[in-house]
């Protein structure tokens, strides 16, 4: 058949056949199928293949992504590889019709809605979840023969009036403490600021005092000062599920310098994490203990972010402790590794949400904590206090 004949049977334009016998199309070769206009795939299939097996690997190991971080990943990944591309260079993320797309190209991935916070933590700290994060964990130690080299991070929030500030710890599981971080609400940071903050303490400005990805990737840095991780001495980090945890950025750093990340399972932190577990309970009570303290030697004066360090420090010299680190990780079951430390009774709430997590994309968690001998935990602690 001629191309005028094939054209008329099959109402495709002659030229646009012409060019596809050719193989002279710029997006489709042979018997491969076409997109329309806008459609057209960013990513070839082998990266797009990759990009999936990523998402799942995450999260295997509970990073859960939600459609946000989907889309700002394909933006770091196009811009990572100099590709053309129609996302928002003002947003840094791909537009929701890419996701959509995306999603319809790859079946295996699927959203669900989060639940409320708690209603979560009741029926997402079930049998059949926590036997899949001890599988996932067990598999991780045994595969790289962690001893004393299991970290965990995690933060908390003090509530209190005035402004806030986050502090990340980090501790194993015998007993040994990264110097904390503090991260002040301020465009500009001041040394001064953590001047008889805990010794090795690192300080760091953010203008609403929050964790992001930079100040992330500065605070990997400083982990990997103290922790000193190698080819042949590899960390495993457990973390929660934050944005920021989750940047290219943050991978490439995490896997050239040899430190693993693994997340803890959504709302399940205040069983599985050391640091929720032992650590900021009475790092909570130390703190409000030595403010009031402060304030009675200091009639009159208020509190400002130049006295917290050195408020925080009394605090923290009483909590971390090397009974605080160990009891925190034995009690979670990560040291000594023991995936049978929860009662049954404690599922009890879950009964009725007996599933293990899906393949989805959506997972959100929050805490992180760590396994084994020299496991550690780290984590955020924003804390609000009245500045009058």
């Amino acid at each position: 058949m001629g191309w005028k004949l094939a054209a008329k049977t099959y109402n495709v334009p002659k030229n646009t056949l012409k060019r596809r016998v050719q193989n002279k199309n710029k997006i489709c070769k042979d018997a491969e199928k076409g997109f329309l206009g806008g459609h057209t795939p960013v990513f070839s299939k082998e990266i797009e293949e990759s990009l999936v097996n990523h998402i799942k690997d995450m999260c295997d190991r509970y990073f859960g992504l939600t459609s946000t971080d989907i889309r700002r990943l394909a933006f770091q990944l196009a811009e990572s590889l100099k590709l053309k591309h129609p996302f928002s260079k003002n947003n840094k993320m791909a537009g929701w019709q890419w996701l959509q797309d995306f999603l319809k190209r790859n079946p295996g991935l699927s959203f669900r809605i989060p639940e409320a916070t708690s209603l979560a933590r009741a029926s997402a700290f079930n049998k059949i979840q926590i036997e899949k994060y001890f599988d996932s964990l067990q598999i991780i130690l045994e595969k790289y023969k962690f001893k004393q080299n299991v970290f965990a991070q995690e933060g908390n929030r003090y509530l209190k009036k005035g402004q806030r500030f986050t502090v990340v710890c980090a501790m194993n599981a015998v007993g040994n403490y990264v110097p904390p971080a503090m991260i002040f609400p301020r465009k500009y940071m001041k040394q001064e600021l953590i001047d008889k903050a805990p010794t090795g303490t690192v300080g760091y400005a953010q203008e609403n005092g929050w964790m992001t990805t930079e100040i992330f990737l500065k605070w990997l840095n400083h982990f990997k000062e103290y922790t000193k991780p190698s080819q042949d001495k590899k960390i495993l980090l457990l973390l929660d599920g934050h944005s920021s945890h989750k940047n290219i950025e943050v991978l490439e750093f995490a896997k050239k310098n040899h430190i693993l990340l693994f997340c803890f399972p959504p709302h399940c932190t205040h069983r599985l994490q050391p640091l929720d577990v032992s650590l900021f309970g009475p790092l909570t009570i130390f703190y409000n203990q030595a403010i009031r303290t402060w304030m009675l030697q200091n009639a009159g004066r208020g509190i400002t972010h130049f006295q917290v360090g050195e408020i925080f420090n009394q605090a923290y010299s009483k909590a971390a402790t090397v009974g605080n680190a160990t009891s925190g990780f034995k009690k979670t079951g990560i040291h000594p590794f023991d995936p049978h430390i929860f009662p049954d009774w404690m599922f009890a709430p879950s009964k009725t949400t007996d599933v293990g997590p899906e393949t989805t994309i959506s997972v959100e968690a929050r805490d992180v904590a760590a396994t084994k001998s020299n496991q550690a935990t780290a984590g955020t602690c924003n804390i609000e206090k009245d500045l009058q």
